[in-house]
């Protein structure tokens, strides 16, 4: 079968640099260790490479939602909230919302995605993986997990998944206190980090931040009677920030971020849920933006829109050079966005816009250059596309023929090296035109 990509792992190329140097008969293995050396000189050529300027793969499209009298915003991963543009989404609220609100009428739900159940079955669906607790006994019925007393005593049952440390999590579940007093919920880490107390039938969730890198969930009966039983259903367990960032305007003129937990399109008008509640009024018609994921610190920023609103037309602005930017007396008049300037640093870059948004809807695209991507492993893919493979080996050939001192084929390979990057380089060139224009002016 025929394919119009050429898809070499970091590993292939590796193996394909030491035999083009001659360091590795074709015949033998690579050791560990010499891949771990190839790997090593093959992400410094990678970051070397991205040092040279322009990169067309490597472009991309992004939204910055302004605030209102911000000079400059930081960008990357913790930085602004700043997203690729394929991933930003806007709607409208649908009704008035009060401070306290976590559940809101929206317009249109259809671009949004909530917080993903990171279980691919519900634990209730059987008994693998819990684990008694004093008494307790624990019998599935493909859907509810019961847990029973097997003596008269409070017993209850375990169940230990992996977390992320400092990362807040939401577990949900389905309960009925059956022929027990009571029922509790725990998660446990290292402490008991919370507990919710159950009676009768309902639905329970606890919020918490992890503080190891496993977390225990107990449920247990509230009673010490021998054969008294709960049940449990429907386990869902969640990390909050898996949902999409969610912006809302409030009515004081901010914008309050947080994230996206869940979205219902069955009623009319459609709702979501949100992680934190809202902190002030947020009245019908005001604008919501969400993303997925903040961009990586920018290499470079080529060209920026300003519009006034994520729907309106975008209108063109200056690139400034940074004593250009420096130099301007007022950077805090407000307005419609015309100059900026970006400076890159190390590990967010931060970007000057002048003038200062008027409003919390304002927001900026612009087209950037991202970072190429280094391989943490060889079963990895490279960030390079198919016509820059060869390149790669033979820049990565004579980088480990220096290293390994066989200098017999230093000049060769420095020569099929040069002449690989001139022909890739000249595939990353963007296809536009030129017009020339004589100048009459003077006739």
């Amino acid at each position: 079968m025929s394919t119009p990509t050429l898809n070499a792992t970091t590993r292939e190329i590796i193996v394909a640099a030491y035999r083009a140097a001659n360091i590795v008969p074709s015949e033998q293995a690579l050791e560990p260790f010499e891949l771990q050396r190839g790997l090593e000189a093959f992400n410094y050529i990678i970051k070397q490479w991205q040092a040279q300027g322009l990169h067309l793969w490597a472009m991309s499209e992004a939204v910055l939602p302004l605030n209102q009298s911000q000079e400059f915003y930081d960008l990357g991963a913790t930085g602004a909230e700043c997203a690729t543009a394929d991933t930003f989404f806007a709607t409208n609220l649908e009704a008035d919302e009060v401070a306290t609100d976590t559940v809101l009428e929206v317009f249109d739900v259809s671009g949004l995605t909530g917080v993903s159940n990171i279980l691919s079955f519900s634990p209730t669906a059987s008994t693998q993986g819990w684990t008694s607790v004093s008494s307790g006994t624990v019998a599935s019925d493909g859907t509810t997990l019961t847990v029973t007393n097997g003596a008269a005593s409070a017993g209850g049952a375990d169940y230990t998944l992996s977390v992320e440390n400092g990362e807040e999590y939401l577990v949900t579940f389905d309960y009925t206190q059956g022929t027990s007093a009571s029922a509790d919920f725990s998660v446990i880490s290292g402490t008991t980090l919370d507990t919710l107390n159950l009676t009768a039938t309902g639905s329970g969730e606890l919020r918490f931040t992890a503080n190891l890198d496993q977390v225990t969930f107990r449920f247990a009966n509230g009673s010490a009677v021998l054969g008294e039983d709960s049940d449990l259903a429907n386990l869902n367990y969640q990390k909050i920030s898996s949902g999409d960032r969610i912006g809302i305007q409030l009515d004081d003129g901010t914008r309050q971020w947080t994230y996206l937990i869940s979205k219902d399109s069955a009623p009319s008008p459609p709702t979501i849920r949100i992680a934190d509640a809202l902190t002030g009024d947020a009245a019908e018609g005001n604008i919501i933006y969400s993303y997925e994921d903040k961009i990586d610190r920018p290499l470079r920023i080529h060209s920026l829109r300003y519009a006034d609103r994520s729907d309106r037309s975008e209108i063109p602005t200056d690139k400034w050079t940074r004593q250009e930017y420096f130099d301007q007396p007022d950077k805090t008049s407000e307005g419609t966005v015309v100059q900026w300037y970006y400076d890159p640093q190390l590990t967010l870059g931060r970007l000057y816009v002048w003038q200062v948004a008027s409003s919390v809807n304002n927001v900026v695209r612009f087209t950037y250059e991202r970072p190429l991507l280094v391989s943490e492993d060889t079963i990895d893919s490279p960030d390079i596309p198919s016509e820059w493979v060869n390149a790669l080996k033979w820049s990565l050939a004579y980088e480990l023929a220096i290293e390994y001192g066989n200098t017999e084929r230093i000049q060769l390979l420095q020569e099929r090296a040069m002449m690989s990057l001139d022909d890739a380089e000249g595939f990353d060139i963007e296809d536009a035109y030129f017009q020339i224009t004589p100048d009459y002016t003077g006739v």
